[in-house]
């Protein structure tokens, strides 16, 4: 997809959603409270442990408890024990750089996206969350001039769909943070 044809894209669906009545009000979320979360710094062996201490800190959100290539039992039981409590999974975090210069570390990231994607899809989290990363070889999420390129824009675009086909996450989204050095100019410019 050229930048171009997304920001129309964009646009129009962001201004054509202001005009449904009741889009924004979606019958499956409780919109009268506001889930909490945040950094646990205790240690804990079991899934009953992080959530005693989730409802200690009064947590209702967490991060992804459990690494990527965790078993699934464990996956599971961490799942189960948060539903059980009311706490959801938030989102499992990846920090990698997807369009790294090097193409060899390119596709080590690309794989722990892929990975960190089907660890959220397992868990039920909200979001895999992720930089869109960076064309700088030395910063994985650092400033460079060709961040703001189309060129680079089209990549970010063709290797985030990479990412979601090759999981096909049902339950989850992967999710872009957004960094002030890659805001693509010509969005702004419309």
């Amino acid at each position: 997809m050229k930048l171009r044809d997304f920001n129309k894209l964009f646009l129009t669906t962001a201004v054509g959603m202001t005009f449904i009545p009741g889009i924004s009000q979606s019958k499956t979320v409780n919109t009268t409270r506001i889930r909490f979360g945040g950094p646990v710094f205790d240690t804990f062996d079991s899934p009953e442990e992080l959530i005693r201490i989730l409802q200690q800190l009064g947590y209702t959100a967490a991060y992804c408890p459990v690494e990527i290539g965790e078993k699934s039992v464990t996956v599971n039981a961490y799942k189960t024990a948060a539903k059980k409590a009311n706490i959801i999974v938030s989102e499992v975090g990846v920090w990698s750089n997807p369009i790294d210069p090097d193409e060899k570390k390119a596709q080590e990231a690309i794989n722990k996206c892929i990975a960190s994607l089907e660890l959220a899809e397992e868990i039920a989290a909200n979001c895999c969350v992720n930089v869109s990363g960076s064309r700088n070889p030395e910063k994985w999420a650092g400033p460079h001039e060709q961040n703001l390129t189309p060129d680079t824009f089209d990549l970010i675009v063709e290797t985030t769909r990479k990412i979601i086909d090759a999981v096909k996450p049902k339950q989850t989204f992967y999710s872009l943070e957004i960094m002030p050095w890659v805001i693509p100019i010509q969005l702004i410019r419309l």
